[in-house]
């Protein structure tokens, strides 16, 4: 939902970070695609992608071009991506 997730990815060197913040009072599933203008822009290829939660340590997986995750109401990740 527009209105209730936020999503931006940042790059820098050899770190890609992704941040999704939750501004529902629910938890919810949402899967982040990642377009690929953005990935042209940022250098990045589409692979396999690993993803961990700075804040929460959770794993997860997908590929360069999305990612399907899960997160809690009112929280934050913010994911460093390898790929």
């Amino acid at each position: 939902n527009r209105l209730e997730q936020y999503c931006f990815m940042r790059k820098a060197d050899d770190d890609t970070i992704l941040v999704l913040v939750n501004f529902a009072d629910r938890a919810v599933d949402v899967h982040v695609s990642i377009p690929a203008q953005a990935r042209e822009y940022l250098q990045i290829p589409i692979a396999p992608m690993h993803a961990t939660d700075m804040i929460s340590s959770s794993q997860w997986e997908g590929t360069t071009e999305g990612i399907d995750l899960h997160i809690g109401a009112w929280k934050a990740m913010v994911l460093k991506i390898n790929y």
